[in-house]
């Protein structure tokens, strides 16, 4: 039984008082009524022409090859500032008819970055022996599909280890093995053995120097120096420190998935070589690990590291042994780690690439940080209250288990699961203060409030907003499709697909535009979160997997984030130690940025955004009277995300051509959802064939200098005006109705050539 069917199955057991508390904690939730429902659908293959404009500046690479600044920021050759608001693809390969249509579609709603993953897999011969050599017609569709993008505007973030799954002919040992076929955990615990194993390492540079040195016919340039390509990342959510944690890494661990032996031996050996560089004899060694408490475990009689039997202790038996042995063994994983990432970046470099490179992007605990903080640019996923499957489940096959809390509220009590990997709390949180590096750019390549949390159109304006305040540099929504025949389908069908999902489409471009030209502005200040390697590797043996025992310890209120900007400092760059740091407070919600321009009020459940060219209100907006600098709202919808940006980049009083986004829930017509008896959200039934949105409802009040020059229109699902709409002035304001109309968009503008007579 897998941990997570465990922890089910110890849920679903709970008595009948547990099971009580957790439908009276959800008994306030209920549907929208179905009269506020209406079919609304943008289509897949839409890259015309609209009233929003052209939202990026193509080709891609005309700036030059993207760098990383004195001030640790993505910049391009000549200067200018680079930030990316981008998706993740799985049809990387697409057929070309298809290409062109999915490249037009992506620029036009603001995605000027896009993550390749899964090449190691996509692009290799399909039913040959092994996994080595790329497919001729499968490599010409990719090179056409970049030459698309680059075209377009959009750049690309290219992951080149992604879990690979071997063949015989690999040559690779227990390739079959059972472990290793567990989905995803599995295939992540085999390509981790490259940390380990050189021939495994030799196959992934392998397949690097196959991609990177090829030359793209339809661009004329090797990937290694294409400057449309912004980045590099080396392999996905993977390292050692995680399979300790996990207890992956030896062969008789108690844990259902765990190495075959001879990759448990290989590691064996490694350790035992290892301590036999670092100590000069048994004895010695002894000594070193004698434990000064009666309840610990030194070297052991029969252990001696020249006859290769000392054992590596489990991350759970940590308590037992002496903290000098425990603090060895995460010395060797972590030395591991970072021989890896250092020699794979060196490798790139010889290749001839000339792009940023990160390692890997993924929280593994703050000893794992020290592995990334010597490259290029860190990165880091997060997805809020991320979906629960079972073990082999299919991530499109109900029933599909979500908490289903919206993040403005913060935290919410009794929830029916808690897990390390399920941020419940803020996904910002665990951004800022688990994955970021002081003066290195930040890019989080995946980010997600997956469906069918009902509350998931809270985040693209939230995530832009704040990420903007944190002067991060990328953003990757994960994901946009999975496959080229999924961008056809007339229903949502899959938890983190946003490919024809409305209520996140609609609000992308106001999202990639905002943070894209730094339209909500840097925090004032920054606070520093040093972490020297004793205290990184302390806080792994002490909190393993748990950022907020992390920053509990280190006196830290998460909620600092919410205000100013935050930088973790690690040795690598410059940090020679850390003692006595004395770090902020905060007062109770709600919390205003540094900036002004920002407030989040967790008691309300409400985040406002007011800048000179943003106005956004999200979050549980219904019964109240909300009023920004230059907008005054009255919603009628309880919980909704709406949105006014200048499209012109002029103040919003000044403004002649302005894009409002109103959004609140979205479901499948006959989707079947309900509530267990332990509280969880389950999708059991994707229903029929058709989108529906809930319709959001609000008096506007938006001041301008000249409120009568404006007119104001429906936009259609392509974007275009499509029916001027009643609007009134009063008092240097313009006064409408949102609501009604059957649109999630509406346009405000001056009569010319882009607005219509």
């Amino acid at each position: 039984m897998s941990r997570i069917q465990a922890t089910l199955a110890i849920a679903f057991g709970v008595g009948w008082l547990a099971a009580l508390s957790f439908l009276l904690y959800f008994s306030d939730w209920t549907p929208a009524s179905s009269q506020e429902w209406f079919a609304f659908s943008l289509p897949w293959d839409d890259g015309a022409p609209s009233y929003i404009g052209p939202l990026l500046e193509a080709p891609a690479g005309q700036h030059g090859f993207v760098r990383v600044g004195e001030d640790g920021d993505f910049y391009y050759e000549d200067g200018r500032p680079a930030r990316f608001w981008g998706t993740a693809l799985g049809p990387a390969v697409p057929p070309k008819e298809l290409a062109d249509k999915l490249a037009a579609r992506l620029a036009k709603m603001g995605f000027n970055l896009v993550r390749i993953q899964g090449l190691d897999q996509a692009l290799f011969v399909p039913g040959a022996p092994d996994t080595r050599r790329l497919d001729p017609e499968r490599l010409e569709r990719f090179d056409y599909f970049v030459s698309r993008l680059k075209e377009h505007g959009i750049y690309l973030d290219l992951l080149l280890v992604f879990p690979r799954q071997f063949r015989a002919g690999d040559g690779v040992i227990d390739w079959d093995a059972e472990p290793f076929r567990q989905g995803y955990e599995g295939w992540r615990l085999m390509s981790s053995m490259a940390f380990v194993d050189p021939y495994l390492l030799m196959l992934q540079k392998e397949f690097a120097r196959q991609l990177l040195t090829h030359r793209n016919p339809y661009t004329g340039t090797r990937y290694a120096e294409e400057p449309a390509v912004a980045m590099i990342e080396i392999i996905n959510e993977t390292s050692l420190t995680y399979g300790w944690v996990r207890e992956y890494l030896n062969g008789d661990s108690p844990a259902s998935l765990r190495l075959t032996p001879y990759y448990s031996q290989l590691l064996d050996t490694r350790w035992n070589l290892w301590l036999s560089r670092q100590y000069a004899s048994r004895e010695a060694l002894e000594q070193a690990w004698h434990p000064t408490q009666a309840d610990r475990k030194g070297l052991l009689p029969d252990e001696d590291p020249l006859s290769r039997t000392v054992r590596r202790v489990l991350y759970s038996e940590r308590d037992r042994y002496s903290p000098a042995r425990i603090m060895d063994q995460l010395h060797f994983y972590s030395q591991l780690e970072r021989e890896y990432f250092i020699g794979f970046y060196e490798s790139l470099k010889e290749m001839g690439v000339r792009m940023p490179v990160s390692g890997t992007h993924q929280w593994h605990g703050m000893a794992n940080q020290l592995a990334q903080a010597q490259l290029d640019f860190a990165g880091g996923h997060a997805q809020w209250q991320h979906p629960i499957f079972l073990k082999n489940q299919p991530w499109t096959q109900p029933p599909i288990r979500v908490i289903n809390t919206p993040m403005v509220l913060g935290e919410a009590t009794n929830i029916p699961y808690k897990a390390d990997w399920i941020e419940t709390r803020n996904t910002l949180f665990r951004l800022a203060y688990g994955m970021t590096i002081a003066e290195k750019p930040f890019v989080i390549s995946e980010y997600n409030h997956a469906f069918p949390n009902e509350y998931q159109s809270e985040f693209p304006v939230i995530l832009s907003a704040y990420s903007s305040l944190q002067s991060w540099d990328g953003i990757v929504i994960h994901a946009y499709a999975s496959s080229p025949a999924d961008l056809r389908r007339q229903r949502l069908h899959e938890a983190f697909a946003i490919h024809n999902n409305p209520i996140i489409l609609a609000q992308m471009p106001v999202a990639s535009l905002l943070f894209r030209k730094g339209y909500i502005r840097p925090a004032r200040e920054r606070v520093a979160v040093p972490y020297t390697e004793e205290q990184a590797f302390q806080a792994f043996l002490e909190c393993g997997l748990d950022l907020y025992c992390v920053l509990e310890q280190r006196g830290i209120k998460p909620e600092v984030a919410l205000i100013h900007g935050i930088d973790n400092r690690f040795p690598a760059v410059g940090l020679e130690a850390a003692t006595g740091e004395r770090f902020p407070g905060v007062r109770p919600s709600p919390y205003v940025s540094d900036t002004g321009e920002l407030t989040w009020d967790m008691k309300r459940g409400l985040v406002l955004i007011d800048s000179d060219t943003v106005q956004a209100a999200v979050g549980f907006v219904g019964g109240q009277v909300i009023r920004l600098r230059y907008l005054t709202l009255r919603p009628q919808t309880d919980f909704a995300a709406i949105a006014l940006i200048s499209l012109d980049g002029r103040p919003i009083p000044r403004s002649e051509k302005l894009l409002l986004t109103a959004t609140a829930r979205v479901k499948n017509r006959n989707m079947g959802v309900r509530r267990d008896v332990v509280g969880f959200y389950l999708l059991t039934d994707w229903g029929e064939d058709e989108i529906l949105v809930q319709d959001v409802q609000a008096e506007v009040r938006l001041r301008q200098e000249d409120p009568t020059r404006l007119k104001f229109f429906r936009l259609d699902e392509e974007g275009r005006l499509d029916a001027e709409l009643e609007s009134s002035t009063q008092q240097g304001e313009l006064i409408f109705q949102i609501g009604d109309q059957k649109t999630l968009w509406y346009a405000l503008c001056v009569p010319g050539e882009e607005c219509g007579p």
